[in-house]
């Protein structure tokens, strides 16, 4: 299929702009469930009560297409001129490559879910194709999102005070609303904060203010690279004191325990913070989510949001989990190579290094907005805690092996034992175990006449 030819092309901040822009007057060219061909496609309206007043702009998330290259481009196909989005009226859908802008800017969206209200009737609306893996195309699309919007925020005079969620509009905080009608954009949501600044970082820049922006501070953070400070030992006595019964077919929790000090140990990163994280994930191995015990899957990798029982990732045996595991952590913390063969199925969705410290691995917490966990605020405390709560275990002292009861009394030479034996078995002694009782005790002369006369 032929690429939409656009109307016109303009590149700003490297970013490419196409415009394909539903023309006014258009009609339906077709039946599409309540409308009718030849019935009115666009509102033909002006922001601001007809003014055309730019008072806003809101950002929204819509998904990644499967095996679509340019999804901006599809998805400008869909609204325009293939008119199947239904009601969908938005200015621009931006993914990794471009972006297409399919209104004037000016002119009134349908996105905002207000009805006549002030997100769809005063602002520009801004759609990020994203699928919230945190891969590499993610992020260039949030950072092509970042780049428009900050344009349009300087073309019309605004601030980021000006910059909008969907979920804004819908009467909710600017961040994910459980049982929410809507959660929208549900991939920045998490980080909207982190979003906004980067925003008003470009707008500085395009306005020739900018200031480096501060560092993130790590003060009192986790590292996730490095040795393990606990032993397995400790590790199993703990997730035993929380659950007696570990639910692992495949091996008991000390070695499971010992493979997550191995494996972490081959790639350099702690052990004991993926076992940690391990405890978190499968609540100390009692399951009861989308993960099952069988999988020997025990860092949650491929269990979505959304996803039905056993719908993740598995594992042959529980060293290879293990190591999946410790690899997925390793993409996150570092962008060194791996030691070992990579067997984390999602190991290339990671953008590498951006999460250095356990406390990091949710995205709500992550200065960078990405992590293990989406929207995932608080979720690497919670490992932390979990962590130092395994250093404070002390590790039973493990019980001397108990001697197999003989019969023989307490120190009895080996070469007696064997000696006692041989004569047993010929005959000699036909009483063993009264003659054990009497190892250690002193024999009369007919006792050892007898017994030599049995020879």
């Amino acid at each position: 299929m032929a690429k939409l030819t656009p109307d016109a092309t303009r590149t700003e901040y490297g970013l490419v702009i196409n415009q394909k822009i539903i023309p006014w007057g258009a009609v339906w060219p077709k039946d599409s469930g309540k409308y009718k061909k030849g019935q009115k496609f666009k509102a033909d309206r002006r922001l601001s009560g007809g003014t055309g007043k730019v008072a806003g702009v809101t950002i929204h998330n819509t998904g990644d297409l499967p095996n679509v290259e340019e999804d901006a481009e599809q998805y400008t196909r869909a609204t325009w001129p293939n008119a199947n989005m239904n009601d969908a009226r938005v200015h621009y859908f931006v993914d990794d490559i471009n972006a297409w802008q399919n209104l004037e800017d000016t002119e009134v969206g349908w996105h905002a879910g207000d009805g006549s209200g002030p997100g769809n009737g005063t602002t520009i609306s801004i759609e990020i194709i994203m699928d919230g893996s945190g891969s590499k195309e993610d992020l260039k699309a949030e950072e092509n999102g970042v780049i428009l919007a900050a344009l349009l925020l300087k073309k019309y005079g605004l601030t980021v005070d000006q910059l909008y969620t969907h979920n804004h509009w819908m009467g909710h905080p600017d961040k994910i609303v459980q049982g929410a009608r809507k959660n929208c954009p549900l991939y920045i949501l998490p980080h909207w904060a982190e979003f906004k600044a980067k925003v008003a970082a470009k707008l500085a820049e395009i306005s020739g203010s900018a200031e480096a922006p501060a560092e993130p501070s790590t003060e009192g953070k986790t590292a996730i690279m490095g040795r393990a400070e606990v032993t397995a030992a400790q590790m199993a006595a703990f997730c035993l004191s929380k659950n007696a019964e570990p639910r692992l077919p495949s091996c008991t929790v000390e070695e499971l325990a010992s493979l997550f000090l191995a494996e972490g140990e081959a790639e350099g990163v702690r052990g004991d913070v993926a076992f940690a994280q391990s405890l978190h994930e499968t609540g100390f191995f009692k399951y009861g989510g989308i993960v099952q015990p069988g999988q020997n899957n025990y860092g949650g990798l491929g269990a979505l949001n959304g996803n039905t029982a056993g719908q993740a990732a598995s594992f042959p045996d529980p060293r290879s989990g293990v190591r999946a595991q410790i690899q997925h952590l390793k993409a996150y913390a570092t962008t060194e190579p791996l030691v070992n063969e990579c067997i984390d199925p999602r190991f290339s969705l990671v953008a590498r290094g951006v999460a250095e410290f356990v406390e990091w691995l949710g995205a709500a917490d992550n200065p960078s907005g990405r992590g293990w966990a989406v929207p995932g605020a608080g979720y690497g405390g919670k490992i932390v805690s979990l962590l130092g709560q395994i250093k404070a275990t002390e590790a039973p002292e493990p019980t001397p092996p108990t001697p197999p009861d003989d019969g023989y009394p307490e120190g009895t030479p080996a070469w007696q034992k064997e000696g006692f034996e041989a004569l047993v078995e010929r005959g000699v002694i036909n009483s063993p175990e009264y003659w054990k009782t009497r190892f250690d005790k002193t024999m009369t002369a007919g006792e050892i006449l007898a017994i030599l006369g049995r020879m």
